[in-house]
């Protein structure tokens, strides 16, 4: 096998770390860094011996997420944590290039005001009919403490849009 050093992803990087395969066929890498700042990296060949890093949602807390790549080649990414500091939840950011260089962000589920809110763990999957299906983990109680009214909200788009804001089934 061939392994190339992109970035020591040990020292700067906390979980988790997604790769996708982009439209022109070469790896995109998504990952966290330890200030909770989202970045893609997007290489320019096969071993991703060249490649380019953009910081994604620059001022938000990115806690976890997923991403998905539907037929346009845009990477979608669904993600827990801190938009704004009113805006706590879970968004969906949609690449409006295969570098993620520019994006769009929408908040699916806005838990701000609740006592002890939390959300973490979420996923992301394109539906039957191309679409987002999401998932994600709340609880209203203190991490790693105790563990009261636990959901899974799971969100099914109804357009490549995700507008108006996905159903949702509470688990």
């Amino acid at each position: 096998g061939n392994t190339v050093t992109v970035r020591n992803f040990a020292t700067t990087t906390r979980s988790p770390i997604v790769i996708k395969q982009a439209s022109d066929g070469f790896p995109l890498i998504f990952s966290n860094s330890n200030e909770y700042v989202m970045r893609a990296t997007k290489c320019a060949n096969i071993s991703c011996s060249a490649s380019s890093t953009t910081f994604i949602l620059a001022g938000s807390t990115v806690d976890d997420f997923d991403v998905t790549i539907p037929a346009s080649g845009l990477p979608i990414i669904a993600w827990v944590g801190t938009l704004d500091p009113s805006t706590i939840g879970m968004f969906l950011t949609r690449c409006l290039n295969a570098s993620c260089t520019s994006y769009t962000t929408q908040t699916i589920y806005n838990g701000y005001g609740l006592s002890n809110y939390l959300t973490y763990s979420v996923g992301i999957k394109l539906g039957s009919q191309g679409f987002p299906v999401i998932m994600h983990y709340e609880s209203t109680g203190t991490l790693y403490v105790d563990y009261f009214d636990e959901i899974w909200k799971y969100h099914r788009c109804s357009n490549a849009a995700c507008v108006p804001k996905a159903a949702v089934v509470t688990k």
